[in-house]
């Protein structure tokens, strides 16, 4: 008996193989593209973030300090983002050395990130003043607690104690290869070094630069995208996670960060200052809208003090 030719035609399990293929592909491109949504979105809290929290120092509620940077005696408890803490425990331990009646003040070294999920869960603040890495914080602190409405503390956003530029970190061998006068964000596009990017839903810095990306671009959404999306398989956690891969890798890398981190940091980086866009991330002081005279008081005379 004469055997029935095979069918070339594709059967209906090949079809399914095809359209399962299809659906996977579509839903990977669907989470790449929700993933560029998020840090777009993250990055634009940094512009409008301040906005959200009102007042300022103090909220005008007590007098001026005294002259000539008289103190109070007091306690005083400030958390700090790790940017700056090694900083300000510096500027305490030379007021204590300095004898006088200045508050009596404990710096704790904290994640800003870190900060701001306690806050925004209605936690304890557990300080008396807060200085995060960017206004963002105190921004998203106020909004996950009014999202999950908790009884969350009241957060007055003062004025800047320091500003620190992000940068790329890097070994001077790459800085040379790179070329330090002329690395830019737009630059790198085009692929001389890999970047190492901090996670941006937990560092400033990586939220500033997508920023500075976006305007580097002159709006060109379809470089953007690409840029941003050669971006996402650098990803790390945390800023010290970025700076060790900089440290360590064997072809060109570099980390995006703050100057500050770098000069923090235990490896021998170096910092290159994009030439295109120089973001900059801002720290301020922020208070507690129930604070005392008293502490308020004390923050403003160790401000005096300091300056």
């Amino acid at each position: 008996m004469a055997r029935a030719p095979q069918s070339s035609l594709p059967t209906r399990g090949d079809a399914l193989t095809r359209s399962s293929a299809r659906a996977d592909k579509q839903r990977t491109r669907t989470r790449i593209l929700l993933g560029i949504v998020l840090l777009l979105a993250l990055a634009l809290v940094i512009v409008i973030g301040v906005v959200v929290i009102k007042g300022g120092l103090g909220g005008g509620n007590t007098a001026a300090p005294s002259g000539g940077g008289d103190c109070i005696a007091t306690e005083l408890r400030v958390t700090a983002d790790p940017d700056i803490a090694v900083a300000l425990q510096t500027i305490v331990e030379d007021l204590d050395s300095a004898g006088g009646d200045c508050p009596d003040v404990t710096v704790r070294s904290e994640e800003s990130a870190v900060t701001a999920a306690v806050l925004g869960e209605g936690g304890d603040p557990g300080f008396d003043v807060w200085v995060p890495d960017s206004s963002m914080w105190p921004a998203r602190a106020t909004g996950l607690a009014e999202i999950a409405e908790a009884d969350a503390a009241e957060l007055v956003v003062g004025d800047t104690v320091a500003t620190t530029p992000v940068v790329f970190a890097t070994t001077e061998t790459t800085a040379a290869a790179v070329g330090a006068d002329g690395a830019g964000f737009s630059s790198f596009a085009g692929g001389g070094a890999a970047v190492v990017l901090p996670d941006p839903t937990a560092v400033a810095s990586s939220s500033a630069a997508l920023l500075a990306l976006q305007t580097a671009f002159s709006g060109d959404a379809r470089m953007f995208t690409g840029m941003v999306l050669s971006l996402a398989n650098g990803i790390v956690p945390t800023a010290d996670e970025a700076l060790a891969a900089a440290a360590t890798a064997e072809t060109p890398t570099v980390a995006v960060t703050t100057e500050q981190a770098v000069l923090n940091h235990d490896a021998d980086l170096v910092s290159i200052f994009p030439s295109d866009v120089k973001p900059a991330v801002s720290m301020p002081l922020v208070t507690l809208g129930d604070a005392s005279e008293e502490t308020t008081a004390a923050v403003e005379t160790s401000t005096a003090a300091i300056t």
